[in-house]
């Protein structure tokens, strides 16, 4: 986590990127975890 001036930015690994590199593929599961960290963390730092 960093900050840019206002800005917040998070990085952290993409569920369904990672899955595709170790499985040659991402199934729904994947995706349903990945929108809901997105969410938990934007959320965590939000105003």
């Amino acid at each position: 986590m960093y900050q840019q001036g206002e800005k917040v930015i998070v990085a952290y690994n993409d569920i369904v990127e990672m899955a595709r590199l170790h499985y040659q593929g991402s199934a729904l599961p994947h995706r349903v975890v990945n929108k809901m960290l997105g969410k938990t963390i934007s959320n965590s730092i939000e105003k």
